[in-house]
């Protein structure tokens, strides 16, 4: 059974992201809607000493898709060092640093000029640490339109799959008389791990937070957390 989830091109996205793609052969990255200020795709949380911080990458044109939404100059001369700093700060001393953070910030701060394509080469890097083997499909590439629910069951439709894992928010927004394929909802339960040196936990960071305090093993912490575990070939 081909099953495949799709999801936007976020920025370092948060744990029930990776969940997602956990239970996943396929993951489709919704490349082709427009882009959302203000949202995930171009920022995300992290945990540093002094409380929680957004590290943001700024773009230049908030109005086209996502996949033509290009990083402004100000990331490459400015901004870039800044979060750096900042991540530097946060993990340096987290017990997986030594093992992620240096190719980690060899990657992000080679940010290419395209968001979509920045995610995604951020998003591999993870993907491959976390050892979560799926194929990446973007939807541009699939020449399909519709909108809303329609435009999923042709992306779906494109892919061959044969079941969908959509995110807990699709039960309020899928129009389900349009859906001819199965559908899992996501019921995620946000684990609990260590964060180093902070002296309470902050869910709802992005994924380097978990990547650097707890390492690979963090797919085992989410299963624990949530009953519906998908067994990997």
């Amino acid at each position: 059974m081909k099953v495949v989830t799709i999801h936007q091109p976020e920025h370092l996205s948060y744990l029930g992201f990776f969940h997602k793609v956990s239970m996943s052969d396929m993951l489709v990255l919704l490349d082709n809607v427009q882009y959302e200020k203000n949202y995930f795709q171009n920022r995300n949380r992290i945990y540093t000493s002094n409380g929680v911080r957004y590290i943001t990458v700024p773009v230049n044109d908030t109005t086209q898709p996502i996949a033509n939404t290009m990083i402004a100059s100000e990331f490459f001369t400015r901004v870039c060092r800044k979060n750096v700093a900042t991540i530097i700060d946060a993990y340096s001393r987290a017990p997986y640093w030594n093992d992620y953070g240096n190719d980690f910030l060899q990657i992000y701060q080679c940010g290419d000029h395209s968001l979509s394509s920045y995610n995604e080469k951020l998003l591999r890097f993870i993907l491959n640490a976390l050892n979560l083997n799926v194929e990446i499909v973007h939807a541009t590439d699939l020449n399909v339109g519709g909108q809303k629910t329609q435009l999923l069951m042709n992306i779906l439709h494109a892919v061959g799959a044969q079941k969908y894992i959509a995110g807990k928010s699709g039960k309020d927004y899928m129009d389900m008389s349009l859906v001819d394929i199965p559908v899992e909802f996501q019921d995620f339960t946000h684990p609990v791990y260590t964060q180093w040196g902070k002296d309470h936990f902050e869910p709802y960071m992005s994924v380097i937070d978990a990547l650097f305090n707890v390492g690979p093993q963090i797919i085992d912490i989410i299963n624990s957390a949530n009953k519906r575990k998908r067994s990997r070939q």
